[in-house]
């Protein structure tokens, strides 16, 4: 990142040397040499151009320049993942994982990459080593419990959400997918109440009006959920 200022620093040396020693350096030898080293630099340049063509050729150099790096692994695996090279993709999210056991991404981004391949239980294995070093990330949490719902563990995944609401009680997120996961664990009695604060806090959420709509068909209340949809409740 440094060609372009180079030749500044030899232009600055040259000057310096002509100053204290004029009869030994003469103008043609200072152009000649910068002229030289400009032209070696602009090589450089000019080879180095195609790894910023675009993501995926830069984190493939990233990766494969600095190899003891975790986060230039990490880095392209989840371009990797992007365009759909997952088997990939998920070598690297390992190898940096090997590389610094503290990092979270790569095992963040190994998780979604096996819950594409269908792999839920690693994507869980994954969820929760990162939930392990960041416990108190209700993202992360959430990410766990969306994942452990769609591996239909219903009651594990409540106790993730309520764990991401300990941490941050007023996210709306966090209480219309507690309260969807109330929901399809049956307890109506608990999803309720979650799904009305999530639309207290906002109430253009799309997601939790519906899942509160169905909450109240569920629990007999037709009128409820009329309302509901309608925008009232």
């Amino acid at each position: 990142m440094l060609y372009l200022a180079a030749p500044g620093v030899l232009i600055l040396l040259a000057a310096l040397y002509r100053t204290t020693s004029p009869k030994r350096l003469t103008t043609g030898v200072v152009y000649g040499a910068i002229l030289l080293y400009t032209t070696l630099l602009a090589v450089q340049t000019l080879r180095r151009n195609p790894i910023w063509r675009n993501e995926l050729s830069l984190t493939q150099a990233m990766a494969r320049e600095a190899p003891t790096w975790a986060g230039g692994h990490a880095s392209y695996g989840l371009v990797l993942s992007s365009v759909g090279r997952k088997e990939e993709a998920m070598e690297q999210f390992r190898t940096a994982s090997r590389l610094d056991s503290s990092f979270v991404e790569p095992h963040i981004g190994l998780a979604f990459a096996l819950m594409d391949c269908g792999d839920l239980p690693g994507a869980i294995r994954e969820l929760r080593e990162a939930v392990r070093l960041r416990p108190e990330s209700p993202l992360t949490r959430n990410d766990l419990a969306v994942t452990l719902m769609r591996n239909g563990q219903f009651e594990s995944a409540i106790v993730e959400f309520q764990e991401a609401l300990r941490i941050d009680p007023n996210s709306e997120l966090t209480l219309n997918n507690l309260g969807f996961a109330y929901l399809k664990a049956g307890d109506i009695r608990q999803a309720i109440p979650c799904l009305k604060a999530a639309l207290q806090i906002n109430p253009g959420l799309a997601s939790a009006r519906r899942n509160l709509a169905e909450a109240y068909r569920k629990a007999g209340m037709p009128d409820s959920a009329a309302l509901t949809e309608g925008g009232e409740w």
